[in-house]
């Protein structure tokens, strides 16, 4: 009677932790895969013409269009040059009243560099993670 009942425990016990751990796994897939439809909903292109890139000998423009279905966040916005990153850049975006980078509005990037002449690429990476690179001869 006394091994009925320790096993009738045991059973209760396991049960109770294996609810739990399948609980918590299934609120875990839950957040991946709305961080996942984020980052699927969510892609950037540069625009720009690679033969001709607007720099004046200071500075250079990039344009790169919100090609996704979410809005974008400017904030933590990274940009490489060379391999290098670039801190000295001024953000505006175009075609949304400047607010916020929605879906289809474009983002004037201004880089203040000096270039050598010969082949650089410029690569943009959006805080979440969303990227595109530009080789592009001055």
């Amino acid at each position: 009677m006394i091994f009925f009942i320790a096993a009738v425990v045991v059973a209760a016990s396991m049960a109770g932790v294996f609810i739990s751990v399948g609980y918590e796994m299934a609120q875990k897939i839950d957040v991946e895969s709305e961080a996942m439809t984020e980052a699927m909903q969510s892609e950037i292109a540069i625009i720009n013409d690679p033969a001709m890139v607007p720099y004046d000998g200071t500075s250079l423009t990039i344009y790169v269009e919100n090609t996704g279905s979410s809005t974008l966040n400017t904030q933590g916005l990274f940009v490489m040059m060379d391999g290098g990153y670039t801190n000295d850049t001024a953000l505006q975006v175009l075609g949304s009243n400047g607010a916020q980078w929605v879906p289809s509005a474009v983002l004037q990037i201004t880089i203040n560099i000096s270039l050598a002449p010969g082949d650089h690429v410029i690569k943009v990476i959006t805080g979440d993670g969303e990227a595109d690179s530009l080789t592009f001869r001055i």
